[in-house]
């Protein structure tokens, strides 16, 4: 589905990816509907998989026209009739009854109005229709210092306050959708991630910092701001989780 406006915190791995493949797929097996599905985009990985091996007709959304072009050549040379179209997720250019499912992968998170983004959904999907979500979430019960940490890694990352999982569950309760599944894969992803912001702050401190800093360089990448981000995603990582949503349009 649903736009990714940034991809800058990409947390995906493989058995995240098959994860949520699985859980769009499984839900349309249990569907007569042809099934068709509406992906963020970004490169068009995750909504070329599904075309391919399951047969979704998709059409992905992004806010980056870059990112449109290279998911259209990725289909394309796959040979894939799948369409990608630069759109807003608050404002989504689709009719009602448009899709029989939608997934966002990790791009909500970017993204401060999900309730808008979710009721946008909701008037595009057909009765019973699914939305699956991946996003990065704060634990519910950090203390008020462990909140700021958070926060800090928000901020650093250029994304709004970061949700928790009751946050999600409400937000989709008031937008016609009814919960059917929460999966914490943190252990599979961003659980991770902290031995190699542990690794990174420790190369810092020795002599090979000065070959870091030139090969950060070379890719134009500036190396006190990617710095402060490790280490701010660092202080963060314990008090973050990586969540899947399963939700189904209620019929009205």
């Amino acid at each position: 589905m649903v736009p990714a406006t940034y991809s800058r915190f990409e947390s995906t791995s493989p058995r995240h990816g098959s994860r949520l493949k699985g859980r769009v797929a499984s839900t349309h097996n249990r569907r007569s509907a042809p099934p068709r599905c509406r992906l963020r985009s970004g490169g068009g990985g995750p909504a070329l998989h599904l075309a391919y091996q399951f047969g979704f007709n998709v059409t992905g959304v992004d806010l980056v026209p870059y990112n449109i072009q290279m998911a259209t050549e990725n289909a394309r040379g796959k040979h894939l009739d799948s369409e990608f179209i630069i759109g807003d997720a608050t404002q989504l250019p689709f009719t009602r009854d448009s899709f029989t499912a939608c997934t966002a992968i990790d791009a909500l998170v970017y993204l401060p109005e999900r309730n808008r983004v979710f009721a946008t959904v909701a008037d595009t999907l057909e009765p019973e229709g699914v939305l699956v979500v991946s996003d990065l979430v704060m634990q519910s019960d950090v203390t008020e210092t462990e909140r700021r940490l958070v926060d800090s890694f928000a901020d650093a990352w250029d994304m709004p306050s970061l949700g928790t999982v009751e946050g999600y569950k409400a937000a989709l309760d008031e937008t016609s959708f009814e919960l059917k599944a929460v999966e914490d894969i943190t252990k599979h992803s961003v659980g991770r991630f902290r031995k190699w912001t542990t690794l990174y702050l420790q190369l810092l401190t020795s002599p090979l910092r000065a070959l870091i800093e030139r090969l950060l360089g070379a890719y134009d990448l500036d190396p006190p701001a990617i710095t402060e981000q490790v280490r701010k995603a660092h202080h963060a990582l314990p008090f973050l989780r990586h969540v899947i949503f399963v939700a189904e349009l209620e019929t009205t």
